[in-house]
């Protein structure tokens, strides 16, 4: 697993999440491990990815600095 890198920079960073914090309607007992890119990335196209990141960062799950685009 890569190490989750904490700052503004663009960065790979990971999380363990219930899949029932998806935001994406599945009400699963299973843990997954979300990976996104943080800090001064560039933006993506809308996704479920960045659907489910959104949800994230509402609830306060996803530390680390704004969502972006590739890392």
């Amino acid at each position: 697993t890569p190490p989750q890198l904490i700052g503004g920079r663009c960065s790979l960073r990971s999380r363990p999440v219930p899949v029932r914090n998806l935001g994406l309607g599945y009400h699963s007992p299973e843990t997954v491990l979300f990976r996104y890119c943080g800090g001064g990335c560039p933006p993506n196209p809308p996704s479920n990815h960045g659907l489910a990141l959104q949800h994230l960062l509402a609830l306060g799950g996803a530390p680390g600095g704004a969502p972006g685009g590739p890392c």
